[in-house]
Order: C-alpha cells, then sequence, then structure tokens
C-alpha cells in the first residue's frame, strides 16, 4: 500500500508538473496571441495612415493635374492673342508702308503741280507782255 500511496504521489507530483508545464504553455501563448493582437493592431493603423497619405497624395496631384492644364489652356489663350496682337501689328506695317507711298505720290503730285504752277505762270507772263 506504501508503494502505491508512494506512486500515486509520485503520479500526482508528475502531473502537477505537467499541469504547471501546460498552464506556463497557455501562459506564453496567451501573451503571444495578445502581442500578435497588438502588432496587427498597429499593422493596421499604420495600413490606415498610408491609405490615408496615398488618398491625399493622389488629390493633391490631380490637383495640381487641373492647375496644369488651367496653365495650359491659359498659355495657348496667350498665344493666340500674342499671334492676333502680332497679325495687328502685320496689318499696322502694311497700312504704314501704304501712307508712305500714299505720301510720295502725294508729294510727287504737289511737285508736278508746282512745276506746272510754274510753267503755267511762265506762259501766262509770255502772254502778257
Amino acid at each position: 500500500m506504501k508503494l502505491l500511496a508512494d506512486q500515486a504521489k509520485a503520479a500526482t507530483g508528475q502531473v502537477r508538473g505537467l499541469l504547471g508545464e501546460i498552464q506556463r504553455g497557455i501562459n506564453t501563448s496567451v501573451m503571444l496571441t495578445e502581442e500578435a493582437v497588438k502588432r496587427a493592431a498597429s499593422g493596421k493603423t499604420r495600413s490606415d495612415t498610408t491609405q490615408r497619405t496615398i488618398e491625399e497624395i493622389t488629390a493633391r496631384v490631380e490637383e495640381s493635374t487641373q492647375v496644369f492644364q488651367q496653365i495650359v489652356a491659359s498659355t495657348n489663350q496667350q498665344q493666340l492673342g500674342i499671334e492676333q496682337v502680332m497679325q495687328a501689328l502685320h496689318g499696322i506695317r502694311q497700312a504704314s508702308q501704304q501712307t508712305a507711298a500714299g505720301t510720295r505720290q502725294v508729294e510727287a503730285a504737289s511737285a508736278n503741280i508746282t512745276d506746272l504752277a510754274q510753267t503755267l505762270t511762265t506762259l501766262a507772263e509770255r502772254y502778257r507782255h
């Protein structure tokens, strides 16, 4: 009986030891699981932050694209305006050249009229005498 009691006592000790190891394993597993949950939560927070950052960058790129398109449109309008000004200046230049040519013709006609007037004056003086 004593032997059986000693064996039972030893078996109880072994069971206690095994239960202690199991309990420590469970505690370790619980701590590791809690740590994994914390890391997953931290990863989700980082992922959410990254997603918001990417969305902000995307929005700013879209805004920049719209601004760039507006700049391109404005530049095209300015270019058309410059071309119209150049055409107007070309027209003014042609008109100035035509005016200058007309002025030269008027000068020539005035010179001719002056010459004719002098000729007429000379002829008229001949007939008076």
